[in-house]
């Protein structure tokens, strides 16, 4: 049963599998990560969710796979609110399911290993406005 807790497991798993997707060329680790989406099915914030598709779908295409196809195969293993989401994915224009589009761009790391960084919060301009994320 899926809790918060394991939303927060899977929709970190979906966003981290992206990147060894890529490195591993593997088609069974995007598959993995759409899977994990599926079973999180929006229990948490919905737009979490959508969101990780964004690196998912450009890792699909880096690997010479067909990301609609990998996205329209894991959307029909189960009809829920995720499997409608990731299918109204692929049928948006290419600018709107962009890394760009969700505020994600590669990187690599100092051991030289691929990965899609997300937006990170900028913590001294919230100091100067008052607000301490440590």
């Amino acid at each position: 049963m899926v809790n918060w807790k394991v939303s927060g497991v899977l929709v970190c798993y979906a966003e981290r599998i992206a990147s060894f997707g890529v490195r591993e060329k593997s088609r069974d680790r995007l598959w993995e990560g759409l899977v994990a989406l599926v079973i999180e099915n929006h229990f948490g914030d919905w737009r979490d969710n959508l969101r990780r598709l964004a690196p998912l779908y450009d890792a699909a295409r880096k690997i010479g796979i067909d990301p609609d196809e990998l996205f329209l195969e894991v959307a029909g293993l189960i009809l829920n609110n995720v499997a409608i989401s990731i299918k109204q994915f692929t049928e948006r224009s290419p600018e709107d399911k962009s890394l760009n589009a969700f505020l994600y761009s590669e990187s690599v790391d100092a051991d030289g290993l691929f990965w899609y960084k997300g937006f990170e919060l900028d913590k001294e301009l919230f100091r100067k406005i008052g607000v301490d994320l440590d």
